[in-house]
């Protein structure tokens, strides 16, 4: 196990821990609502970005709410999203430039 997993796993935890001792995700969580969580936190860091007076810690943060929100998602549907990174960036090293599109 790599430290970068063995890391992300630890702080993964102690979110759920966290979320756990708050109320939040008692019983079943709906995964659509978890999914639509994440969507809201991208649509805030959007609207960070569109606002006349940017704050970068304002952006950071909305930026932790995506990774927490993705956090637990997974958790919430046993995904190891800690390897799941690696292997998409060892998976992206073997991709064509700009992934064989026109951005």
């Amino acid at each position: 196990m790599s430290q970068f997993t063995e890391a992300f796993r630890e702080v993964q935890k102690q979110h759920a821990e966290v979320c756990e001792s708050k109320g939040f995700f008692d019983g079943h969580v709906d995964p659509i609502r978890l999914l639509a969580l994440i969507h809201s936190e991208v649509s805030e860091l959007l609207a960070v970005y569109r606002a006349q007076s940017f704050c970068l810690t304002h952006a950071e943060e909305e930026l932790a709410d995506i990774i927490l929100r993705s956090m637990d998602f997974a958790t919430r549907n046993n995904l190891d999203l800690a390897e799941a990174i690696l292997n998409k960036i060892e998976k992206n090293k073997d991709r064509k430039y700009l992934h064989g599109k026109r951005f």
